[in-house]
């Protein structure tokens, strides 16, 4: 017969403390960046007009639609794996990296290729495209973030990623 413990081991206190900070960071950085988005969103909506901003959507749509490819999913699969192994940190990274760089020259053909093939390939169009597949880039980064989720160290993470994103809106506003 299979012993079944009557209790789960407890979280120490110091531990529930990193969690508790680890969450804290997440949904600091979660609201600041929906706070942003909004208010530049509509900013730029109301700048654009109807037609432009249409245009700009559709490129962010196109770009969304093949980032899964360029990401494939890696993300909590990583951070499990590094979590269970942390003795092979570096071949699980470098392995997630040279995954990633694949995707994102897959997700630049695929996004390419679409833009190119439509009827109305405009240079504007074009353009646009060109400059929002650059946000395929950030995917690379996305390994270092999971080490720092796999050892509950985002405070960093966040700072970066925010100051990142000021950046990025910043340019967007430009």
């Amino acid at each position: 017969m299979i012993a079944i413990p009557d209790k789960k081991p407890a979280v120490p206190r110091a531990g529930l403390r990193r969690i508790l900070a680890n969450l804290g960071w997440l949904g600091m950085e979660r609201i600041i960046r929906s706070a942003t988005a909004l208010f530049v969103t509509v900013w730029v909506a109301r700048y654009l007009g109807p037609e432009r901003f249409g245009l700009l959507n559709y490129a962010q749509s196109l770009i969304a639609a093949f980032l899964p490819v360029a990401t494939y999913g890696l993300g909590s699969v990583l951070v499990r794996d590094l979590v269970q192994q942390p003795a092979d940190r570096g071949r699980l990274l470098s392995a997630a990296l040279f995954i990633r760089l694949g995707g994102v020259l897959l997700a630049l053909l695929l996004t390419w290729g679409y833009a190119l093939g439509l009827p109305r390939a405009e240079p504007d169009w074009l353009g646009l495209v060109g400059i929002l597949s650059l946000s395929y880039g950030a995917v690379l980064a996305d390994g270092i973030e999971s080490d720092y989720q796999a050892d509950l160290r985002n405070g960093a993470v966040v700072a970066l990623k925010t100051g990142c994103f000021v950046v990025s809106t910043l340019a967007r506003i430009g």
